[in-house]
């Protein structure tokens, strides 16, 4: 995660993580859901050996969606990193920050895709998620991709947002929302899943 109010809540996480014996996630990029479609996205748009950057990865539960990539985890929270190194990696590559500065941390345009999942959302105050946004559009190459996982308000989970297309509660958007958004700092929306899978592209 990103901010830096929260690092002990962030580290208390990873422990239970730990005693909750949680494995890695798996992609089927054969299937919409459970990630399949965020595979088959990472498949359709990077080479193997791409670049790519697991921004606010907590222990890195989500490292198989970018098998045959070079990956690196990026976290502030020491906890999640040292869990994260628990886990068999091939190509272990972890660094902690705080994502606001993570262009701190990396060249410009560095590389082929960044990826937050759950991680804006958490990101409350005011300018975090804009800052997130902003450091990832600087490491992030020319017509690279910001691929992401965040709560969206749907009729479901928040119906006051049906033809609201502004609708937000600081945390979350709505589709259009989350476009508008991620528009304003420089990406372009490609493809949208579902629920809550988004495809950007810089430029």
């Amino acid at each position: 995660m990103a901010d830096g109010r929260d690092i002990p809540l962030w580290d208390n996480h990873a422990q239970q993580c730990r005693e909750a014996n949680r494995v890695l996630f798996e992609f089927d990029p054969t299937k919409e859901n459970a990630g399949g479609w965020l595979r088959k996205k990472v498949l359709a748009v990077l080479q193997p050996g791409s670049l790519v950057l697991d921004l606010g990865c907590g222990p890195g539960y989500w490292r198989k969606l970018f098998e045959g990539m070079d990956y690196t985890g990026f976290d502030q929270s020491t906890g999640m990193l040292e869990l994260a190194k628990e886990y068999p990696s091939e190509r272990p590559n972890w660094v902690q920050g705080n994502a606001r500065e993570v262009d701190h941390h990396f060249s410009t345009g560095n590389f082929s895709l960044v990826f937050v999942a759950s991680v804006l959302q958490h990101n409350r105050h005011e300018p975090d998620k804009r800052e997130i946004v902003e450091a990832a559009h600087r490491i992030i190459k020319d017509g690279g991709y910001f691929l992401l996982t965040e709560n969206t308000f749907r009729a479901d989970n928040r119906p006051q947002s049906v033809g609201n297309p502004d609708d937000t509660d600081g945390y979350s958007f709505t589709p259009a929302g989350w476009e508008k958004f991620m528009l304003s700092l420089g990406f372009k929306l490609l493809d949208f899943n579902g629920q809550s899978e988004y495809l950007f592209q810089k430029g």
